[in-house]
Protein backbone atom coordinates (compact mmCIF):
# COMPACT_ATOMS: atom_id res chain seq x y z
CA UNK A 1 0.00 0.00 0.00
CA UNK A 2 1.59 3.26 -1.09
CA UNK A 3 1.23 6.69 0.52
CA UNK A 4 -1.52 7.83 -1.85
CA UNK A 5 -3.61 4.72 -1.19
CA UNK A 6 -3.16 5.11 2.57
CA UNK A 7 -4.21 8.75 2.35
CA UNK A 8 -7.35 7.81 0.41
CA UNK A 9 -8.14 5.07 2.93
CA UNK A 10 -7.77 7.57 5.76
CA UNK A 11 -10.07 10.07 4.03
CA UNK A 12 -12.66 7.35 3.44
CA UNK A 13 -12.47 6.27 7.07
CA UNK A 14 -12.86 9.81 8.41
CA UNK A 15 -15.48 11.30 6.08
CA UNK A 16 -17.45 8.33 4.76
CA UNK A 17 -19.29 9.13 1.53
CA UNK A 18 -17.60 12.53 1.25
CA UNK A 19 -14.35 10.58 1.24
CA UNK A 20 -15.49 8.72 -1.87
CA UNK A 21 -15.86 12.06 -3.64
CA UNK A 22 -12.42 13.16 -2.50
CA UNK A 23 -10.90 9.85 -3.58
CA UNK A 24 -12.29 10.35 -7.10
CA UNK A 25 -10.66 13.78 -7.22
CA UNK A 26 -7.33 12.32 -6.11
CA UNK A 27 -7.40 9.41 -8.57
Amino acid sequence: MNYKTKKIALVLGVTGQDGSFMAKLLL
